[in-house]
C-alpha cells in the first residue's frame, strides 16, 4: 500500500483561524488581541517577541 505524499503550499490552503481576546504577556505585560490558537487558563501566553526568546534559549 502507498501512501500519497501531500505538498503544502506556501501560505497554506486556508486561512489559519485566529481567536480574539485580551490577555497579557507572562514575560513582559505586553496586551496580546490576537492568537492563532485557543489559549489554555492553565497556561503561560507570551508575545511574539517573547516566544521568539524562549525558543532561542531551548535551541542550542
Amino acid at each position: 500500500m502507498a501512501f500519497k505524499k501531500f505538498e503544502r503550499k506556501p501560505g497554506g490552503d486556508f486561512p489559519r483561524q485566529m481567536f480574539q481576546g485580551d490577555w497579557t504577556c507572562a514575560d513582559c505585560g505586553t496586551k496580546i488581541t490576537e492568537l492563532p490558537f485557543q489559549p489554555s487558563a492553565d497556561r503561560p501566553i507570551y508575545c511574539r517577541d517573547c516566544h521568539a526568546k524562549r525558543r532561542s534559549q531551548f535551541r542550542r
